[in-house]
């Protein structure tokens, strides 16, 4: 079967009793996997012929989709007999949904092999123009930065129900274009949307993604978004990028242009030319708006979102703190935006998720399920809460007692009556540690607790040297050992050699900096 050929037939279910439409069901699963399977066997043949690398790229990417699609199919079909009956009143939709997204993943092959010749003779020329755009290639879901901060996805077993109403919005034709997920600090905003991100990459549907973090300047300027967008969206569909390039070639300058004229002449103009030839269910994934530095940007291109989504063929998902401007944008239009609160979802649920994760990252310490459930209590919604101790736990350091550190947390803030101070005390159990070590030298909790006092003071990421100089210290060597205690809080980039702060609005951490 070449790549330009038509994705299987989709066959007539019958419409039976239930013992009779699950078995029909199980036969179609069985006929299809196999059908699939012919398929992949067909195009991983057809890598071997000469194209370009493009196309031989999308030949890969559509390969491996159908070959999920085809583990899908496994995984139903291997379900129990009082499961398929109970399963079969949803095994039309599932089906339906396997053959709609396997026509998708054709038509896409079909329109990237009609542009190879453009992409072929096109490709210096192309790279020079989206290079001028200066993306920031470091906000991407995947870049290297999000494994330097610590950027992950769910822990399996978590957050099952929001990841499926997010993927099932993704999947949807109908549902609303814009979808807004708020919550406030620490609630893992941004680990639901990389999980979301890498879904729909496994999928061949994440057109662009966009990470905003203080931990990097171009990830936190709201002027490198909308070129950002373009450029990956350029990487992700042939179509879309000869249409780009038409833009650029017109004005190759349009990458410094203010946020209104780059959203019309690099997303809506090209988006809306190639209307019919964007894949469907192509979804650009935006986190982390409230880290920008210049909130105004952020809600103009929230606002100019909003004004086009509706003709737009992609949809587009954001995550953000609460911001009141954009929290109105959304509820007056209702009809575009869907707004989902995360510190809104029942707490138990919350609370469940939050067990299962400190479980898994405390496996090698084998906590009592007592711990757990006090350190789940503790952490009050908050994923931030649970990932700092679990950092401060299992802290890499030399003569560290993880188990001693667990016991160490849960008593401090065992007796407290303050309903929203615990991550405050956390950090203050940190802190105590770091500063108050009776095997610290005098010379070194001072220069420790002035690099915490340089750190607390720019929150901003600076070189060590820099911070060493904040701080007073003649000689910036004396800051890589004075910083290792405060390594739960303050994160230093092995390539780039920035140290990070990683705690906002602690009142308590005025008591170590005074």
């Amino acid at each position: 079967m070449p790549p330009n050929a038509p994705p299987p037939k989709r066959r007539k279910l019958s419409a039976v009793t239930e013992d009779e439409q699950a078995s029909t069901h199980e036969d179609e699963y069985e006929a299809l996997a196999l059908e699939l399977e012919s398929v992949v066997t067909s195009l991983k043949h057809h890598l071997n012929i000469p194209r370009s690398a493009r196309v031989l790229g999308v030949i890969s990417t559509v390969s491996r989709a159908i070959e999920k699609e085809v583990h899908l199919i496994s995984d139903i079909r291997d379900g129990g007999s009082t499961r398929r009956i109970l399963r079969a009143s949803k095994d039309e939709e599932v089906l339906v949904r396997v053959y709609r997204r396997i026509a998708e993943l054709f038509s896409r092959l079909q329109i990237e092999i009609g542009m190879d010749a453009w992409s072929i003779a096109n490709e210096h020329l192309a790279n020079t123009r989206l290079e001028a755009l200066s993306p920031s290639k470091q906000a991407r879901c995947d870049s290297n930065l999000g494994d330097e901060i610590g950027r992950r996805q769910c822990t399996e077993g978590t957050r099952e129900s929001l990841l499926a109403d997010l993927y099932q919005w993704s999947d949807s034709l109908d549902d609303k274009p814009v979808y807004l997920m708020s919550g406030i600090a620490g609630t893992g905003k941004t680990t639901i949307a990389y999980s979301l991100a890498k879904l729909l990459e496994d999928d061949s549907r994440l057109g662009a993604s966009f990470f905003c973090t203080r931990a990097a300047a171009s990830c936190k300027d709201a002027s490198r978004i909308i070129p950002s967008i373009a450029y990956q969206l350029a990487r992700y569909s042939t179509a879309f990028q000869s249409a780009l390039c038409l833009v650029l070639d017109a004005d190759p300058d349009l990458g410094s242009r203010n946020m209104t004229t780059q959203f019309k002449r690099l997303l809506r103009e090209p988006l809306l030319q190639v209307k019919d030839k964007i894949p469907k269910h192509t979804v650009v994934v935006l986190d982390a708006l409230d880290e920008c530095d210049n909130l105004k940007a952020t809600r103009l291109l929230f606002d100019l979102i909003i004004r086009s989504a509706c003709e737009l063929p992609i949809k587009f998902f954001a995550a953000s703190r609460p911001e009141s401007r954009i929290q109105l944008m959304s509820s007056q239009v209702n009809d575009i935006v869907h707004i989902s609160h995360l510190h809104e979802i029942e707490s138990s649920l919350v609370k469940r998720d939050l067990e299962v994760y400190l479980h898994e990252e405390l496996a090698c310490i084998k906590p009592s399920q007592q711990q757990i459930n006090q350190l789940a209590e503790l952490a009050n919604n908050l994923f931030v809460y649970a990932a700092t101790a679990v950092r401060y736990i299992r802290s890499d350091e030399a003569g560290v007692y993880s188990n001693e550190r667990l016991f160490t947390i849960l008593n401090e803030t065992k007796y407290t009556s303050k309903k929203f101070s615990e991550i405050d005390e956390l950090y203050t159990t940190i802190l105590t540690s770091a500063l108050e070590n009776k095997r610290l030298e005098p010379e070194e909790a001072t220069r420790t607790q002035a690099l915490l006092k340089a750190a607390t003071c720019i929150q901003e990421p600076v070189t060590i040297e820099t911070l060493a100089s904040l701080a007073g210290l003649d000689d910036s060597s004396y800051a890589f050992v004075a910083l290792d205690p405060l390594r739960s809080v303050l994160h230093v980039s092995r390539h780039t050699g920035l140290v990070i702060f990683g705690i906002r609005s602690i009142t308590d951490v005025q008591r170590w900096i005074a």
